[in-house]
């Protein structure tokens, strides 16, 4: 059995980022960076966690960080991107590289952004769509087996034929949308590559 883990926004006496974890019968617990919230928890193929935050310094300026901890226990951070007024809904994914991916939304522009950061590299753009996410900016990532990047979330962009849930991938080398379902509110909670979908995604899905 494995042992419950999660990583959480703090805020009693001062604000944490914190990661927890069971050990035996005893929860143990490492603080983070101040003033942060949590977008995505994963692990990597060791087991190490691998968590994406929200981090808020000068209002209204946010930095997007991504934290990984070694087999040795010990922490780093590196910043992916920052100055923009970004949603705490932040998707995280590791590809068939083991490098990772970031998914997100920044009001500021109006537009979702995914970054990923390669072997021995430094975080970048990959691709951005130019959409209103809503007060939730719901999202979620997916990158399957073959590298293949899978995106959903919530979007418009003003027009009515372009609005509601999304799907978005870059099977063919080039980014295509498409619209999941264009009848859905602003203000739903979450979207999520489910499991049961990442063991059926693949390049002839992409194209129906």
């Amino acid at each position: 059995m494995g042992r419950p883990r999660a990583a959480y926004h703090k805020d009693a006496i001062a604000s944490y980022l914190v990661y927890a974890e069971k050990n035996g019968g005893t929860w143990e617990y490492d603080q983070l960076s101040p003033a942060a919230s949590v977008g995505d928890l994963i692990f990597d193929d060791n087991d190490n966690p691998l968590l994406v935050a929200r981090r808020w310094e000068d209002v209204p300026t946010n930095w997007v960080l991504f934290y990984s901890r070694a087999s040795d226990g010990e922490w780093s951070v590196e910043p992916i991107v920052g100055g923009g007024d970004f949603s705490t809904k932040i998707s995280l994914a590791l590809g068939p590289d083991s490098e990772p991916r970031a998914f997100f939304h920044d009001y500021d522009s109006d537009a979702y952004y995914y970054y990923g950061r390669p072997e021995n590299g430094s975080w970048e753009e990959v691709a951005s769509f130019e959409y209103n996410g809503g007060p939730l900016s719901a999202s979620d990532l997916l990158v399957d087996d073959e590298g293949v990047s899978h995106l959903l979330f919530y979007g418009n962009n003003g027009i009515d034929e372009a609005s509601g849930l999304i799907y978005a991938t870059d099977a063919d080398g080039t980014w295509n949308t498409r619209i999941v379902d264009a009848n859905v509110g602003s203000f739903i909670l979450g979207v999520s590559l489910f499991a049961a979908l990442s063991q059926c995604v693949s390049r002839d899905l992409s194209s129906r």
